[in-house]
């Protein structure tokens, strides 16, 4: 009997497991499938009886059923149609209140002609494609005074009509206006009433009494909402990694499904509630099988990101879509990380505890002022206790604070014998060098510093040489400020691994590799300890006080070594007791059986680790590498400025750090602009005429600059002559012409019309082209010639006149060139004539005289 509840009991637990994966293989969940929907309008075309008639027959009969005029079998052929609104209001078509005008006018009076009929009933129908995906009615009625709706003969809601117990009865709100209100409902006798196919709507609307002064109905919309059966997925494990720089980043997740995942991905500002947006980055992750039994594992990178730029992010799986979170990429300045040291989850024999302790620090990580603006986490290795165990890896990757925070780990002893490490840890820039079953040696910049990551499994040497030296190589043109080594087994340690042949062979192998490729920290763990170093060179401590900062060897600056840090348990799964030796190159060593937590802060003129118990977030110990600056200077001498180009004034620029002092020691700071002496712009002496200007040609003047010699010339426009035109007989005229002519100003003044011409200057501008140019400008001096002609001009205007032909006539006219005509003249009169010859004649004469007098001046 045993032997036979044995089997039966392993019958029933295959039986289950086989239940269980076909569960898993093909969850199943409802979801809104809008597309499927199928909703009615208010402009359907409605059959309706309105002539007070009860459309169940006589309800004194045997079988009455007052509801069999809502059945598909029943006969409306006799009824009226119409589209809605219907209503009336005192008999005829009327606004009935709230907007509420009937379209189709219901009869609203008995045969008297006062008397309100008691109920009017109405139907239409809807075509359901697939009933069976009905999961809900929904929709609105416009009713006075009462409503019932029907499909397929039950009732699906009702509106005021408790007391409605018969066809013909009145009953309702009597509600001054009519009123609206939502049909929903999921009752699953409404929903077992819908159909394939044809589907009857009815609808019975009441009076509310005999007297009432309206009637109304309008139903603008019914909607049957439909759900689609869709598989839903787990998706478990999301594990962010570290791109190779700031504009990538990647990420692995498991899910129980093969296929084609997809990571979307877009800014975080452009994220509106629960939806990514619809232009958000896709990129495709090709489902292949997994470590875990029934899951599959997606791999993926987001590409072309912005530096410091927090992005918004979400997994998908066929429907199945994961929660929106967000990570932030790095950039150029300073940042900060949190360093771990061997969660090992179950290595404490319980799963359950570990994975609290590790929960608890990385709460801290996430939660405590200590770790504000952390970056990323960087894990030394050992994530679990047994390289394959999924439930391991769920303690360490299922916490909601890794949902937003990228992570860079190392292959530790306990992950390094299976496949699961790089299917849960997607590291960017791996190499073919110092690889496992789990996988190599990879590398990644971030914010300038380049993190290179050793799987110390592999104990070839030369392989993480060639690894370290290529990858030192391909990241020469970015800048690199600091060189950090990560790896698991420590090889300055204090406690039980301390002294074991592997670990001093790495030592003895790899400390010259680091001094030689100029290596400035290494992080380490394995050991389950704290353990500091002095500042070491090569192989030996740097134990000299006088190259620290302090007495307590808390910082260095400018140092030549590197810094050594084992990292403790953060998980508190496992510690080491420190060994009683001698250990010449720890600075600090410390074991309280209490997890420990790292901050690193990183500038480019500081490397700082701060170490916490998580118990109460004291300090264990803190060290700081500072770099100062030596300025590579180079004396540049002062030059002098010219009319047109800058010059500069005396200073000291580092061909180095690329900035610029006014003194030798770097003490005073400044710009590139402030090195500049402005141009000092053209300082030109006063105009020379170089050929004088007449009647019929422009001259020509030039000035010249004080301090290079430049040369500029200018045109000087020719001197017109004055004509005699309009004469005018006036005696009167005449005199005060004469009057004007004589005075002392008019004397001096001559007239003159400036024209210009395109005469070739020496440097070979055209008069036009110089003539133009904002800088030439004239003396008074040189001015006076065109102010007095222009005075002359206008005195002239007024007196001058052209004689007619035959001046010495009895009669005649003359007409000026405006085409006015002139006053009559007097035969034998010559006063005038005789008096604007002797204007003409001294006006040439003073003109004449000012133009050689003026000549004369400038030679």
């Amino acid at each position: 009997m045993k032997k036979h509840r044995r089997k039966t009991a392993g019958r029933l637990s295959a039986l289950l497991s086989l239940l269980l994966v076909a569960t898993m293989a093909q969850p199943l969940f409802q979801t809104r499938a809008a597309e499927n929907d199928v909703t009615m309008d208010g402009n359907v075309t409605w059959s309706y009886l309105d002539d007070g008639s009860d459309p169940a027959g006589d309800s004194t009969t045997a079988g009455y059923d007052r509801t069999s005029w809502t059945k598909d079998d029943y006969d409306i052929s006799a009824w009226k149609t119409a589209t809605g609104p219907f209503g009336a209001k005192k008999g005829k078509i009327n606004d009935l209140g709230g907007g509420c005008t009937p379209k189709t006018l219901l009869t609203q009076y008995k045969a008297d002609g006062t008397t309100d009929i008691e109920a009017f009933f109405f139907r239409t129908d809807v075509t359901i494609p697939d009933a069976s995906k009905v999961t809900k009615i929904s929709g609105s009625v416009i009713y006075d005074d009462a409503a019932t709706v029907y499909v397929n003969g039950v009732k699906i809601a009702g509106f005021d009509d408790d007391s409605i117990t018969g066809n013909l009865q009145y009953g309702g709100s009597n509600a001054g206006d009519p009123k609206t209100e939502t049909i929903s409902t999921s009752d699953p006798a409404a929903l077992a009433a819908v159909k394939d196919g044809k589907n009857v709507i009815a609808v019975e609307l009441h009076q509310g009494r005999s007297s009432s002064s309206d009637i109304y109905f309008d139903m603008p919309t019914l909607t049957f909402e439909t759900t689609v059966s869709v598989p839903v997925y787990t998706q478990k494990n999301i594990s962010w990694t570290v791109g190779k720089d700031a504009s990538e980043i990647n990420v692995t997740w498991y899910a129980d499904v093969d296929g084609t995942g997809t990571l979307l991905v877009a800014k975080n500002s452009e994220v509106s509630g629960n939806e990514m947006p619809a232009d958000a980055k896709s990129f495709t992750a090709n489902g292949t099988a997994s470590n875990k039994s029934g899951y599959y594992n997606y791999q993926t990178t987001a590409t072309g990101l912005s530096a410091d730029t927090t992005y918004a992010y979400q997994l998908v799986n066929g429907e199945t879509k994961s929660e929106i979170r967000a990570f932030t990429t790095g950039g150029t300045g300073s940042f900060s990380f949190a360093a771990a040291g061997d969660p090992q989850i179950g290595a404490s024999g319980s799963s359950v505890n570990d994975t609290d302790g590790w929960e608890k620090t990385l709460k801290l990580i996430s939660g405590n002022s200590a770790f504000d603006g952390v970056d990323f986490l960087l894990s030394a290795g050992d994530q679990v206790n047994t390289a394959s165990n999924e439930d391991q890896y769920d303690g360490y990757l299922e916490h909601d604070t890794l949902l937003d925070l990228p992570t860079a780990t190392v292959v530790g002893n306990h992950d390094s014998g299976s496949a699961a490490y790089d299917q849960h840890f997607n590291n960017p820039n791996e190499s073919s060098y110092g690889t496992t079953a789990a996988g190599g040696d990879y590398y990644f910049v971030y914010n300038h510093v380049l993190f290179l990551a050793l799987n110390s499994n592999n104990t070839s040497t030369a392989e993480h040489k060639a690894f370290m030296e290529q990858a030192i190589q391909a990241t020469a043109g970015q800048d690199i400020t600091w060189k950090v080594v990560v790896f698991h087994h420590s090889i300055y340690s204090v406690a039980s691994h301390s002294l074991e042949s592997g670990i001093l062979t790495r030592r003895e192998e790899l400390v010259p590799v680091f001094k030689d490729l100029d290596i400035d920290v290494v992080l380490m763990g394995h050991d389950h300890v704290y353990c500091r170093t002095y500042m070491m060179d090569g192989l030996d401590p740097m134990t000299d006080a006088s190259i620290y900062d302090d007495a307590d060897y808390s910082s260095i600056t400018n140092p030549t070594g590197i810094l050594y840090v084992t990292l403790n348990s953060a998980s508190g799964s496992k510690f080491y007791t420190i060994k009683n030796a001698s250990f010449p190159y720890s600075r600090v060593m410390n074991q309280e059986n209490v997890p420990n937590i790292s901050r690193v802060d990183v500038s480019d003129s500081q490397f700082k680790v701060t170490t916490y118990r998580t118990s109460d977030m004291s300090v264990v110990d803190s060290f700081a590498i500072n770099k100062k600056h030596v300025h590579n200077m180079k004396a540049v001498s002062a030059g002098e400025a010219t009319c047109l180009d800058e010059g500069n004034i005396a200073y000291w620029y580092c061909d180095e750090c690329g900035k610029y002092f006014r003194d030798a020691d770097g003490e005073q700071e400044i710009t590139l602009l402030d090195t500049v002496v402005a141009a000092k712009g053209h300082q030109y002496g006063a105009w020379q005429v170089v050929t004088a200007a007449t009647t019929s040609a422009t001259g020509i003047k030039k000035h010249e600059c004080t301090v290079c010699g430049k040369v500029e010339t200018a045109a000087i426009p020719v001197i017109q002559e004055t004509t005699t035109e309009n004469v005018t007989t006036e005696e009167e005229t005449t005199e005060e012409t004469t009057e004007k002519v004589t005075t002392e100003d008019a004397t001096t003044e001559t007239t003159q019309k400036a024209t210009t011409e395109d005469v070739s200057t020496e440097d070979g501008r055209t008069t036009e082209d110089v003539t133009a140019e904002p800088t030439t400008e004239l003396t008074e001096e040189d001015t006076t010639i065109d102010k007095t002609t222009e005075a002359m001009t206008g005195e002239m205007e007024d007196t001058e006149s052209t004689t007619a032909s035959g001046a010495g006539k009895d009669t005649g006219t003359t007409e000026d060139k405006t085409g006015k005509d002139s006053k009559l003249v007097k035969t034998g009169d010559t006063t005038p004539i005789i008096y604007v010859a002797v204007i003409g004649i001294c006006a040439c004469f003073v003109g004449a005289g000012c133009v050689f007098a003026k000549s004369r001046k400038n030679k």
